[in-house]
């Protein structure tokens, strides 16, 4: 009987570290699905960012009667340079780039037409 009962135990243990190994890796593999999760967060923020600094550099041109023009805006966290280069008589690209946190960077190209401002956006 009580070598049954110590045979027991090395199976408690063994079974022991087998669980506890997969609750660590659980848990890492949760920290690196969040790390994902806020990156791809910061991504859109970031993307919104800069179609805001499109639209913001759109008004600046239709106040102005200079087509080639850098602009820089922050929004919330999030700094957004906007550069506005005449291509031909009838259109303007606009280029807004967005710095994130985390080394994030987002950058939209549009096309402008020369007023009334209308986006053809560059595939």
């Amino acid at each position: 009987m009580k070598a049954e009962r110590g045979a027991l135990l090395p199976i408690v243990l063994v079974g022991s570290l087998f669980l506890s190994f997969f609750v660590t890796m659980n848990i890492a593999e949760l920290k690196r699905t969040d790390r994902l999760e806020q990156l791809y967060f910061e991504m859109i923020e970031a993307q919104y960012a800069a179609e805001s600094g499109i639209a913001y550099t759109k008004q600046a041109l239709s106040q102005q009667n200079n087509p080639n023009l850098t602009l820089q805006k922050q929004f919330g966290s999030i700094r957004v340079v906007t550069q506005a280069k005449e291509i031909d008589a009838e259109k303007i690209a606009v280029t807004a780039t967005a710095y994130a946190r985390q080394n994030v960077k987002q950058t939209i190209t549009v096309q402008v037409k020369k007023k009334p401002f209308l986006v053809n956006e560059e595939k």
